[in-house]
C-alpha cells in the first residue's frame, strides 16, 4: 500500500501532471458555460463556495510564510516579492468570508467583497508581470528586517484599501448580484488577463530552455486566466462560477506553493545533501589518499631504516675495536652516539713501531650523508697508508691538505663538511705533531702534577671550497713527558645540555679530570663519560666522542 502511494506521488511530479490538471480546468470551464442554466440555482452550496475559498486562502497564506521565512536562505527578490503580492490578494479576499460590516458600521454589501476580489486578482496580475519583468532583474539584496517592513506595509496598505472600498461603497461599480459582474468589472477582469498574458510571454522569452520552470509558471498563469473569465461570468456571489473560479486560484497557487517548496526548501536541501555528498566523497579521496601516502612513506621508511642500517655498520666498521698500544704509550676512547648514524669519528693507528696516527673529528649533520663521509675520510687515511709504507701520514698538514683536495674533488653535497684533528705521536721522542682542520675544541695537556694547558686549535674545515680557496694548514709540536696525558674530545662533550639547558662545558671537564686523572688513562675515560651522561640524564642530541693518549713512564 505504501509503495503505491509513494508511486502515485511520483506521477504527480511526471512533466503530464501540469497538463492533466490543465485540461481537467479547461473542461470545467466549458462545462460550466455550456450548462449555464443548470448550474444556475437560486440556492447554491454556500459550503463548497467557502470551502474552496478556505482552503485557497490557506494555501496562499501559508506562501506568504514560506515565501517570508525561506528568503534568508535562497535571497531571491522575485520570490519575495510574490509573497508580498499573495499577501495583499489573502488580505483583500478576507471579506468574501467574514463580515466586516459590523467592524466599519456599514450594511453589508456583496458587491463589495466581488469587488475587493476583482481588484486583487487585477493587483496578483500586475504585481507578478512587475516582479517577472524588473524585481528577477534586481541583484540587490535585502536584510530580513527589510523584508518584515516590506510585509507590514503590504499589510498596512490591503487594510487601507479595504477600509476604502467599504467607506466608498464602490462594491457596486464593480458588481451586482443577480447581475453579475459590471462593465467596469469585466474591464479590471480583462486587464488582469492581459497582464498574465503579458506574464506568459514574458516566461516564455526568459525560461523557455527551462522546461520545468517554463511549464510550472506556463500553468501558474493559465490557471489564474481561468480564474478571471470565471470571474467575469458570475451572476450570483455564490453560483457555480464563484466555486469554479475558486477552484481555478486553488490549483495555481497550489503549483505556486510547489514552485516555492522546491526553491525555497527543496533545492536549498539538495544543495545541502550534494554539498555533503561532495565532502563525504571528498573525505574518502583524501583519506584514500593518505591511505595510499601512508603506506608508501611507510614502504620508504623500511628503506630509509635498511639503508640506514647498512650505513651505520659500515660506519662503525670503520671504528677501531681495539686501540693500538706500546711500551711507552696506551690509548683510551669512549663513544656516545646521539643517533643510529653518527656524526663523529676517530682512530689510532700505527704508522711504524714507535710512531702513532690519531685523528678525531666532526661530520656535519647526521644520518647516510655524515656515515658516507665518515667512511670517505677513512678510506683517504688508509690509502695513505698503503703510499710509501705510511710515511705519507707523517705530516698532519699534508695529510689535511689532501682531504681537502680529495673531498672538493669528490661529488658529495657542497653542504658537507668536516672539522677534524689529526697528528702523530713519537713514543721515543714524546714529541706530538698535529695540525687542526677546524675542530672547535681545544685539546688538553695533563701534567703529572695535574695541571692542564689548553693547545692551540686554530685550523680551516674540510669543505667544499676548493674553487675559492685554498687553506693552509700549520703544523703544531708540543713535547709530552712520561705520566702525561693528551686528551681529545668533540663540542658534543662540553656543549652538551641537561633539562635545564645547561651545558656540560669546558671548566666541569677539567674539573672531573683534575680529580679522576691518577688512577690511570681507562678509569678517567669512564668517569668523564658517566659524569656527562649523569649530567644530561637523557639521551644527547650530539655525538660524544673522547679519545685519551697516557704517555707510559719508561720504567
Amino acid at each position: 500500500m505504501n509503495s503505491d502511494f509513494r508511486s502515485g506521488l511520483k506521477q504527480l511530479k511526471s512533466p503530464f501532471f501540469e497538463v492533466f490538471v490543465s485540461v481537467v480546468c479547461v473542461l470545467l470551464l466549458l462545462v460550466t458555460k455550456l450548462n449555464g442554466i443548470f448550474f444556475y440555482i437560486s440556492n447554491p452550496s454556500i459550503f463548497l463556495q467557502n470551502l474552496t475559498l478556505f482552503l485557497t486562502m490557506v494555501i496562499s497564506s501559508k506562501i506568504v510564510l514560506m515565501s517570508f521565512s525561506t528568503y534568508p536562505i535562497i535571497d531571491n527578490n522575485s520570490l519575495l516579492f510574490g509573497g508580498a503580492i499573495f499577501l495583499l490578494i489573502t488580505v483583500l479576499d478576507l471579506p468574501r468570508i467574514l463580515d466586516f460590516s459590523e467592524i466599519i458600521n456599514k450594511v453589508y454589501d456583496p458587491g463589495i467583497p466581488m469587488a475587493l476580489s476583482l481588484s486583487a486578482r487585477l493587483l496578483n496580475a500586475i504585481g507578478f508581470a512587475v516582479a517577472l519583468r524588473f524585481v528577477s532583474n534586481n541583484k540587490k539584496e535585502y536584510k530580513k528586517s527589510h523584508a518584515l517592513i516590506f510585509y507590514l506595509s503590504v499589510l498596512v496598505f490591503s487594510l487601507i484599501f479595504i477600509v476604502s472600498v467599504f467607506h466608498f461603497e464602490l462594491g457596486s461599480l464593480i458588481f451586482t448580484d443577480s447581475q453579475g459582474i459590471t462593465v467596469a468589472g469585466k474591464i479590471l477582469a480583462v486587464l488582469a488577463i492581459v497582464f498574465n498574458l503579458y506574464s506568459i510571454c514574458h516566461i516564455y522569452k526568459e525560461y523557455n530552455k527551462n522546461e520545468f520552470i517554463y511549464r510550472r509558471l506556463f500553468c501558474i498563469f493559465l490557471y489564474m486566466i481561468f480564474a478571471n473569465i470565471s470571474l467575469i461570468n458570475i451572476k450570483n456571489i455564490n453560483d457555480f462560477w464563484a466555486v469554479l473560479c475558486n477552484v481555478f486560484l486553488m490549483c495555481s497557487y497550489i503549483l505556486v506553493l510547489d514552485f516555492y517548496y522546491i526553491y525555497g526548501i527543496k533545492r536549498p536541501h539538495m544543495l545541502l545533501l550534494q554539498a555533503k555528498e561532495e565532502r563525504n566523497r571528498y573525505i574518502r579521496e583524501i583519506d584514500e589518499l593518505v591511505e595510499k601516502r601512508t603506506l608508501e612513506l611507510r614502504t620508504i621508511n623500511e628503506k630509509l631504516l635498511v639503508d640506514q642500517e647498512i650505513a651505520r655498520r659500515m660506519q662503525f666498521s670503520m671504528l677501531p675495536k681495539t686501540l693500538p698500544r706500546n711500551d711507552y704509550a696506551t690509548f683510551s676512547s669512549s663513544y656516545v652516539p646521539a643517533d643510529n648514524l653518527s656524526g663523529d669519528f676517530y682512530n689510532v693507528f700505527k704508522i711504524d713501531d714507535v710512531r702513532f696516527g690519531i685523528c678525531i673529528g666532526d661530520v656535519s649533520g647526521h644520518g647516510v650523508s655524515a656515515a658516507m663521509l665518515t667512511v670517505f675520510i677513512f678510506q683517504k687515511l688508509q690509502s695513505l697508508m698503503e703510499e710509501k709504507g705510511g710515511e705519507s701520514l707523517t705530516i698532519p698538514s699534508v695529510v689535511l691538505s689532501h682531504l681537502y683536495d680529495s673531498l672538493n674533488a669528490s661529488n658529495f653535497d657542497e653542504n658537507l663538511y668536516a672539522v677534524m684533528i689529526y697528528g702523530v705521536f713519537n713514543s721515543e721522542t714524546g714529541i706530538f705533531s698535529y695540525a687542526s682542520g677546524g675542530l672547535n675544541t681545544v685539546p688538553l695537556r695533563v701534567r703529572p702534577d695535574g695541571s692542564i694547558q689548553e693547545l692551540d686549535n686554530s685550523g680551516f674545515a674540510i669543505c667544499k671550497l676548493g674553487n675559492f680557496y685554498k687553506p693552509r694548514f700549520v703544523n703544531n709540536q708540543i713535547l709530552l713527558f712520561p705520566k702525561d696525558k693528551l686528551v681529545l674530545y668533540t663540542d658534543g662533550l662540553v656543549e652538551a645540555r641537561n633539562s635545564k639547558n645547561e651545558e656540560y662545558s669546558l671548566p666541569r671537564l677539567k674539573k672531573v679530570i683534575q680529580e679522576q686523572y691518577k688512577w690511570g688513562v681507562e678509569h678517567l675515560t669512564e668517569a668523564i663519560t658517566k659524569d656527562v651522561q649523569e649530567f644530561i640524564g637523557q639521551k644527547p642530541s650530539d655525538d660524544i666522542t673522547l679519545l685519551i693518549l697516557d704517555v707510559l713512564p719508561p720504567f
